[in-house]
């Protein structure tokens, strides 16, 4: 009976959590830092027909024409942009889109090595879970990962499952690996992250075929279609091999494990999972329902292993009909593949960023599964079994009672006001900003200035050099909190000399000075424009202009900055 509704309960799960998530879409979150890079390389191919980041070009390397990093990303989303626009929403949209398509690709593999009941439960705690519903809603890079990563766990289970003819055409090749390996090529295309696709396969290759794997047609098919996958990428690399390189210098910093930071790669691992439950789901019932969250991974991890240890006293009992090996079992390549993923992320990712959570909830979401599978399989047959397997079902309830608690004041919390929308900022920014004088303020305001190529990002060390020369600096308090350290006492000795242009108080980024860097009097004596805005609710009001304040002439000289806190600066406050 469950067979034949299995689709249609899928088909809910995904349709329920895309219309939540896609409930003011366009106005929550507030945009943040990292969704306008992630958007400009697109905008670039589409209407300059490159691959570029203009906001970064101060860094060089050509990034204005060029970007080595996340390619994949980039194609795809620029493809979605030229059928549905270019926007914000539309971006945003595009991420969810993902992230429902992933739900569907971890239930299929879920459905094939535990069944329907142990799929559905899967995808239902995936969907409802708070990072993963957060992470959906805002422009990112990761569920391209994900996406292109569970098309290609589907398919080496395909190819694993598939009848091997007796006479092979090719002996050392079967094409549906190869098929896999494209998408892991894929995957680590969309974002270097994806090198984790790489190890499951090796861990599942090692797990089937012991440490004659190298002899695996299995193993040569999937490098062969990680080298077909990579082949136009590293024309594209070619054709820029100097600026290729320098882009990817910074790379291992954020793989510290790399450069000898394996400890303090572990030590600060708890960062990630403590910043965990400050999503925009978990408004008004964060801790307890995060709670949950933690105690149903626990419960499926320690089952997983009560499991494999039970196996293997049995498959070693003299007595014992088995002949299956534990490596051959599906849950444990799931429970040692979650294992795996959790040891590369500790050892290996660097800034701990809980945007990575759902990279790990989709495995974890797999083990959830297939301790209800399991449990409902040991409960037939022994009553202990039986009640743990109805304290899980307590457990499950109670979590789904909480779960639409969570949803249902979510839902309220969205409709009590009418969110303030960015373009309302974008348009009072638009007006400040003299058309002829390149803007800098923080990659978040690139979306006031989509048309305006010129833009720059004054993230790192850049706003050392604006003094004297002719740009609109736009600060906003939320940018002076995340950006480097020693940003607020240089702009307190620094803006004495800077002429105010406007003032944005109570923004969506607290209070917004745009200020005029240059020495061209004809903007030293304009009237400073003044808006009101509401906060987080929409609408805003102009004020009466004010004089202009006298500029210092001749400021207190900042102490030069060293090399090494200059590299320091270089990339503080990125997330990628």
């Amino acid at each position: 009976m469950l067979e034949r509704a299995e689709i249609p309960a899928l088909v809910l799960i995904v349709l329920l959590f895309w219309g939540i998530a896609a409930i003011r879409l366009d106005v929550l979150p507030i945009p943040w830092q990292d969704e306008p890079w992630l958007m400009q390389p697109a905008h670039e191919l589409l209407t300059q027909g490159h691959l570029g980041l203009p906001m970064f070009r101060n860094r060089g390397n050509h990034l204005e024409t060029k970007v080595f990093d996340a390619p994949v990303f980039y194609l795809e989303s620029a493809l979605w942009y030229r059928l549905f626009g270019f926007s914000l929403t539309s971006a945003r949209a595009f991420n969810l889109g993902l992230a429902g398509l992933a739900l569907a690709l971890v239930f299929a593999f879920a459905r094939r090595t535990q069944g329907a009941v142990g799929a559905l439960a899967a995808v239902a705690f995936l969907a409802t879970e708070a990072n993963y519903f957060d992470i959906a809603r805002m422009i990112r890079n990761d569920f391209t990962v994900l996406v292109h990563a569970w098309i290609a766990f589907n398919l080496f289970l395909w190819a694993e499952r598939a009848p091997v003819p007796e006479t092979p055409r090719f002996k050392w090749l079967d094409f549906r690996f190869v098929l896999a390996g494209i998408g892991a090529g894929l995957a680590v295309q969309s974002h270097l992250n994806g090198l984790y696709v790489f190890g499951v396969f090796g861990l599942w290759l090692l797990l089937r075929d012991g440490w004659k794997l190298w002899r695996s047609t299995a193993a040569w098919s999937i490098a062969l279609g990680v080298m077909l996958s990579l082949i136009p990428f590293g024309l594209y690399a070619a054709s820029d091999w100097t600026s290729f390189v320098g882009q990817w210098r910074g790379t291992p910093g954020r793989y510290a494990a790399l450069q000898g930071g394996l400890f303090d790669n572990v030590l600060h691992e708890w960062r990630r999972y403590y910043a965990w439950g400050v999503t925009i789901l978990n408004y008004g019932g964060a801790q307890t329902r995060l709670f949950l969250t933690w105690l149903l991974i626990a419960a499926a991890l320690l089952f997983g292993l009560v499991r494999a240890v039970l196996f293997f006293k049995v498959r070693t009992s003299a007595l014992s009909p088995q002949s299956a090996t534990l490596s051959s079992k599906f849950w444990f390549r799931s429970l040692a593949t979650t294992f795996f993923i959790i040891v590369f992320f500790t050892i290996l990712d660097e800034p701990k960023s809980p945007n990575y959570i759902p990279h790990l909830m989709a495995w974890f979401a797999v083990c959830l599964g297939e301790m209800v599978t399991g449990l409902l399989e040991f409960g037939k047959e022994s009553v202990q079994w039986r009640r743990m397997g109805q304290v899980l079902a307590g457990l499950l309830a109670v979590y789904a009672l909480w779960t639409g608690l969570v949803f249902a004041r979510y839902l309220r919390w969205t409709q009590s006001f009418q969110p303030a929308p960015y373009h309302e900022l974008a348009a009072a920014l638009r007006e400040a900003v003299p058309p002829d004088i390149v803007p800098v303020g923080y990659p978040t305001h690139w979306l006031a200035f989509t048309d305006k190529p010129t833009y720059l990002a004054c993230k790192s060390r850049f706003w050392r050099k604006l003094p004297g020369r002719d740009f609109v600096f736009i600060v906003d308090e939320k940018g002076i909190a995340s950006n480097s350290r020693k940003f607020p006492k240089w702009l307190k000795e620094n803006s004495p000399q800077f002429t105010i242009l406007a003032e944005l108080e109570n923004t969506l980024y607290g209070k917004i000075t745009v200020y005029y860097t240059g020495t061209n009097p004809r903007w030293q004596g304009q009237p400073i424009l003044r808006y009101r805005f509401n906060g987080r609710n929409a609408g805003f009001e102009k004020l009466p202009s004010r004089k202009p304040e006298p500029v210092t002439k001749n400021p207190e000289k900042v102490p030069a900055t060293p090399d090494n806190s200059a590299a320091e600066d270089e990339n503080s406050g990125d997330d990628e």
